[in-house]
């Protein structure tokens, strides 16, 4: 596979946005409905989906990354100072304190050297678990600190959104949780989920994982609210003479009447087959129609329409008041 970015025409580090205005784009330019359905259009238009794909997960992967890192950091990158001396010339450490006086230096900023450690080596792993213990052992009651958050994102195709349901998605800390969303979920809204976060410490609570989810654009659907809205392609004697035909919805194919005489722009509604709103009602599907000449240039429509004799006498723009 070429190198996703070529594909959709954006550079390397682009934002999301950018992104997906350009998969937009091109999923509408070469969508078999619109460009046709050879083999060829559908090669390009599979080429253009699986890198928008491709793109978004590298991005997830990199967010889950980014949030391990440091949440590492945070747990084991504490600096060290060196270790104090007695004022003699061997510089050997003073005498180890006892376990009051540990934890005090502790709690209040100052670490021991570990004996087990050597060099400038400031890492050390359980720190935290002897910190605590050594604060029990001498009776202070450390302070409750509740857990980080997560933030990490789900990403779903348009369908799976209006349709809502349950979805598997990893947290930074490589958890796997199923999360049930309501149909008709909006693009960046955030789902908490208690608890999933960060430990606390000292007792404290866990914090949350927030996950906000990103929804794919799709090819021919857009949403306004909770109505869903479609340009559909009619061929002309179609909008002449009217005709019934099938169109996709969210919830599946219908069958729907093109009235006779139909023009570019005529919306129909369909009722009903939008997107459920938190109540349960759903919106509608405003369907906008297009009249399509055909691909190839045809000798008799054209001849037809030389000789057809409303062809100079019908003006569409008199409402411009151009003439």
């Amino acid at each position: 596979m070429r190198d996703p970015h070529q594909v959709l025409g954006v550079a390397k580090g682009a934002d999301a946005d950018t992104v997906k205005r350009a998969y937009r784009r091109l999923a509408k330019q070469y969508h078999p409905d619109t460009a046709g359905r050879d083999t060829r259009t559908h090669s390009r238009f599979q080429e253009i989906t699986d890198a928008y794909r491709a793109i978004r997960a590298l991005e997830a992967s990199e967010e889950r990354i980014v949030a391990s890192a440091a949440e590492a950091t945070r747990a084991y990158e504490q600096p060290r100072p060196e270790p104090e001396t007695d004022g003699s010339e061997s510089g050997r450490p003073q005498s180890k304190p006892d376990t009051f006086s540990r934890s005090h230096q502790q709690a209040s900023g100052k670490q021991d050297a570990d004996e087990t450690q050597s060099g400038d080596d400031r890492k050390t792993p359980g720190r935290a678990a002897e910190f605590f213990e050594n604060l029990r052992q001498a009776g202070i009651k450390p302070f409750k600190r509740r857990g980080d958050d997560l933030a990490c994102s789900l990403h779903l195709p348009f369908l799976d959104a209006a349709k809502g349901g349950s979805h598997r998605v990893t947290l930074p800390n490589d958890r796997t949780v199923d999360v049930s969303l309501p149909p008709g979920i909006e693009d960046g809204k955030q789902v908490r989920l208690r608890g999933l976060g960060i430990e606390g410490s000292a007792g404290g609570s866990a914090g949350d994982a927030l996950i906000t989810v990103d929804i794919e654009p799709h090819p021919y659907f857009s949403r306004e609210g909770y109505d869903i809205r479609l340009a559909l392609p009619i061929s002309i004697a179609e909008a002449v003479d009217g005709a019934k035909v099938q169109v996709p919805t969210v919830s599946g194919r219908v069958w729907v009447t093109i009235p006779a005489g139909s023009n570019s722009g005529t919306v129909l509604r369909l009722a009903g087959k939008g997107l459920a709103n938190p109540d349960g009602v759903h919106g509608h599907q405003l369907i906008e129609l297009i009249v399509m000449l055909p691909d190839t240039p045809d000798a008799d429509l054209a001849d037809f329409v030389r000789r057809w004799p409303g062809a100079k006498s019908h003006d569409p723009r008199a409402a411009f008041g151009l003439n």
